[in-house]
């Protein structure tokens, strides 16, 4: 009798185990299935996300100056230069590529128009004009005519802080000890932004441009 009754608990005990075993294999995948699925779609979701949340600039960054528009930029300083009677300037590819630079970075700061600073990484080493337009009504050469056109502003003398806002463009471009120039242009939105800078920089305050 004992015997039986050992034999039967025995017997209960591994049909206990199994059962449990079996209960285990029956839902231990399901979690790990369903863990991954969750992981998948949450990797999904966040990629979507992540594109929907992608900026829309509509920005258009264009090359540098074509060899026509260097030609004419080139000449239209040198005109000015000539009416004063002071040198030719030559076209430094060096100035041309500073030029550049700045322009992309003036149109990834959202089509601004700034000066270098003067200090940092941007820091402005060579003397600079600006210029912003739409660009239906917008080319480099019309950049620098704009600039020239402060020469009706301009009473001669030295340079003078107050007078410089108003006639720096044009003193810079006829500045006597000026040799080179480079310039860069970039299309950003529905503007034309030009960059030039000149070495040696002109605009000293207390100096005659020539």
């Amino acid at each position: 009798m004992k015997d039986t009754l050992r034999n039967q608990a025995r017997i209960g005990i591994l049909v206990a185990a199994l059962a449990t075993l079996l209960e285990a294999c029956a839902f231990a995948p399901r979690p790990v299935e369903n863990a991954r699925q969750q992981h998948s779609k949450g990797r999904a979701g966040s990629s979507r996300e992540h594109r929907e949340r992608q900026p829309k600039h509509g920005k258009r960054l264009q090359p540098q100056l074509s060899s026509e528009e260097i030609l004419g930029v080139l000449d239209l300083h040198n005109r000015v230069r000539r009416e004063v009677g002071v040198g030719k300037l030559a076209w430094s590819e060096e100035l041309a590529s500073y030029a550049q630079d700045w322009a992309t970075q003036l149109a990834s700061r959202g089509c601004v128009l700034e000066h270098r600073p003067t200090s940092g990484k941007w820091k402005r080493i060579y003397g600079e004009n600006l210029y912003m337009r739409t660009m239906d009504f917008a080319s480099p050469g019309d950049a620098i005519a704009s600039w020239a056109d402060e020469k009706t502003d301009y009473r001669g003398g030295p340079i003078t802080r107050n007078r410089k806002p108003l006639v720096g463009h044009y003193t810079q471009i006829v500045w006597r000890d000026t040799e080179a120039v480079g310039c860069g242009k970039v299309e950003c939105e529905d503007y034309l932004i030009v960059v030039c800078n000149y070495d040696p920089p002109g605009n000293v305050v207390g100096r005659r441009p020539y």
